[in-house]
């Protein structure tokens, strides 16, 4: 019994190291997609405060820790978008993109991560709750969802100073994949230049 089953993994071998023999197919590899997200062309504000913003890692359910590309059937069932992923994991995405945004305003000193190595009394925190292809129905071109809670932590104080929640949605031009993500790259743009507005109007006051 012992010699057969050698015998039937050493043929097994063999077949496989023929050229042009495999057992295990490789997968198709899949398209890399970035984010087209265009950064406001003024500064919103004309002097930068002194403080600078750390841009936490984006807190998000299991089925966004991920670098695939979520669609959502009837608020129930998620599924990924076949034979393409993001360039990244979705957290990095979307904390990337803040501080970008973020940096852009001119509101503030500077703006970065803790990886990076910055340091600062204010903390910008954040919930994805959504970042969606969502089917309805029976209708064929989904929407493009995201959904986002803020929260501004001073961390000398140890209390979050405010907290608020958005929500921007956008219907798909069609099913093709550049159109589904057009309308992706829309309402994160949206969502990133309303995010980045708001923790300078907060900070100002205290």
């Amino acid at each position: 019994m012992l010699n057969k089953l050698f015998c039937s993994f050493l043929l097994l071998g063999l077949i496989a190291g023929l050229p042009g023999c495999s057992i295990l197919k490789e997968p198709e590899p899949l398209d890399l997609i970035t984010l087209r997200t265009p950064l406001p062309e003024v500064a919103l504000c004309e002097t930068p405060m002194p403080s600078q913003i750390v841009v936490v890692v984006p807190d998000m359910a299991g089925g966004l820790r991920t670098d695939r590309i979520a669609t959502l059937f009837d608020e129930r069932e998620i599924r990924y978008l076949a034979g393409a992923k993001w360039e990244a994991q979705v957290p990095a995405l979307i904390q990337r993109q803040l501080v970008r945004y973020l940096n852009a305003t001119g509101c503030f000193s500077g703006a970065g991560t803790e990886a990076a190595g910055l340091s600062s009394r204010y903390r910008l925190q954040s919930d994805l709750q959504r970042l969606h292809l969502c089917y309805y129905g029976k209708d064929a071109v989904p929407y493009a969802e995201i959904t986002l809670r803020l929260s501004i932590l001073d961390a000398e104080r140890g209390r979050i100073l405010e907290a608020r929640t958005i929500t921007f949605r956008e219907k798909s031009r069609g099913t093709e994949m550049n159109q589904l993500m057009d309308a992706l790259d829309n309402v994160v743009s949206r969502a990133m230049l309303d995010s980045a507005r708001w923790p300078a109007s907060v900070m100002r006051v205290q």
